[in-house]
């Protein structure tokens, strides 16, 4: 099952015109919501906050005129979580954008983008050519039972949205009974390992 995917955007900024270019040129299918009609709640933003491990002060469009204006790199450090999220809900213009919702998850980031979101860490991936096959790889020291593969089957394919594609360029590889051990036990383990076939680099710091 595709999860729906949304664009959080304030259109005239042209970080969020590529994030756009991009969805479209890959034909991903999403909803575009404007940030600042339709700005991110404070349960939203609590919700992201907590799922990514990250501050609110990451969620910051530290460099808009709105967040300079009410000279909030001075005020931020005496705000507690419930003043920052009531001051970030306030207006879609002190958040960062744009921002990627796959389905309920905190957002992500695009690729080729440099995307103002702050859950994404502090790297980007630059897919060139935008193709790379997913491949992962499950080995368990136990029995899999044909449901049980169906059911992880089922499961890596609706992770597909948050790598910008569909379940048809899964690749899946399972192997049961291997010989795992975890510090130095033979007690139920699995091993999981992500691949991306293609051509994928780094992209720069963005902080």
């Amino acid at each position: 099952m595709v999860q729906p995917v949304t664009l959080i955007v304030y259109p005239p900024c042209t970080t969020c015109q590529k994030a756009r270019a991009w969805l479209l040129e890959q034909g991903i299918e999403f909803t575009e919501r404007h940030i600042k009609e339709q700005r991110p709640t404070a349960e939203e933003l609590r919700r992201w906050s907590r799922e990514a491990g990250l501050p609110l002060k990451r969620y910051f469009n530290t460099s808009g005129l709105l967040y300079r204006s009410m000279r909030l790199s001075e005020r931020l450090p005496g705000l507690d979580e419930e003043e920052q999220l009531a001051l970030l809900a306030s207006d879609g213009m002190l958040v960062r954008r744009p921002l990627l919702l796959v389905g309920d998850r905190a957002p992500a980031r695009l690729p080729s983008c440099r995307m103002g979101c702050p859950a994404a860490g502090n790297r980007t991936i630059h897919i060139k050519g935008g193709n790379p096959m997913p491949c992962i790889q499950t080995k368990v020291n136990v029995a899999i039972s044909p449901e049980q593969e169906a059911r992880l089957k089922t499961s890596f394919g609706e992770l597909m949205p948050l790598l910008y594609k569909t379940e048809d360029w899964l690749m899946l590889s399972f192997e049961d009974h291997c010989r795992l051990y975890f510090k130095g036990s033979g007690e139920a383990a699995a091993f999981v390992e992500v691949k991306l076939y293609g051509a994928a680099d780094r992209g720069p710091t963005t902080g």
